[in-house]
């Protein structure tokens, strides 16, 4: 390969610099209109130590386009949006060959509502100890990256899949600690936060969720509840024979879960657009229609 040509003399030259981290972007980041008045920017970094030592995470830094600052995270304000995958402690020291995630909610200022930006920019800062293997091989502590493309398209408007009071919006976006929120796997190699905004719907009488200790599915308020169409769309995916799994299965081990796609139970999927779906799954045996 021939050798690029060289700089104009007095020029600085800046070496790429090796780093024990690295950061990639689970998918674009996608803004949406909250219920507290300000517009959030959901997305999720992965953070892989590809060194021989724990590696320590200072400072997450994000800014838009332009170079403008818009958050600062480090300590405690840190460690509470960094998880190992699939687990729910917050952690900010990676061991060695491990990954974690860090799940951004991202308010941004009112004034900043009808201008959001078209990519955000970041500089994640870590520390290593000074005496491990190889140490000597790593130039920097800062990574600046990776880029991510902010989806600015408009959400789409729907109504609620569930008629009468009491309904809440349990286990939703966008709390990192959320369960749906920090669920990340790899899909055709790249990582897709696939829950990101997903619903369990409860439905609330008093102050209670269920009669009695809420051990058999009858004992919630919310079973046996008819689910409407959101919005119109194209049923482009039905599910209707699986047997109904055991209260809290989710996480005492599911049986009737034995390959992916039965993780959604009995389920309908509607085409609302091109590329753009919606789910409702986890419903009884035998009433999909």
């Amino acid at each position: 390969t021939p050798a690029p040509p060289a700089p104009p003399e007095g020029t600085a030259v800046s070496e790429p610099m090796t780093t024990a981290i690295e950061v990639e972007a689970a998918g674009s980041a996608r803004s949406v209109p909250a219920s507290d008045g300000t517009t959030h920017v959901e997305y999720d970094l992965v953070i892989t130590n590809a060194f021989t030592a724990d590696v320590t995470l200072t400072e997450l830094v994000i800014r838009d386009d332009t170079g403008g600052e818009l958050r600062r995270l480090g300590g405690d304000d840190l460690r509470a949006i960094t998880f190992r995958l699939f687990s729910t402690d917050p952690v900010v020291t990676v061991p060695p060959s491990t990954a974690v995630a860090l799940i951004v909610d991202l308010p941004m200022p009112p004034e900043r509502a009808g201008d959001m930006p078209a990519a955000l920019q970041h500089e994640v800062s870590y520390t290593v100890p000074d005496t491990a293997p190889a140490r000597a091989l790593i130039g920097a502590t800062t990574v600046r990256g990776p880029r991510v493309e902010v989806d600015r398209s408009p959400p789409t408007v729907v109504a609620s899949p569930l008629r009468g009071a009491g309904w809440l919006d349990f286990n939703g976006c966008c709390l990192a600690s959320s369960a749906h929120r920090m669920t990340l796997l790899p899909t055709e190699g790249d990582y897709r936060a696939f829950e990101m905004f997903a619903i369990d719907w409860v439905q609330v009488r008093g102050e209670n969720v269920f009669d009695g200790a809420g051990a058999q599915l009858t004992d919630h308020y919310a079973y046996g509840s008819e689910v409407h169409a959101a919005t119109a769309g194209e049923v482009v995916g039905v599910r209707n024979d699986q047997p109904e799994a055991p209260v809290n299965a989710s996480s005492t081990g599911n049986p009737t879960v034995r390959e992916p796609r039965d993780a959604a139970g009995n389920h309908v999927v509607v085409r609302l657009a091109p590329d753009r779906f919606a789910v409702y799954a986890h419903l009884q045996t035998g009433s999909v229609r």
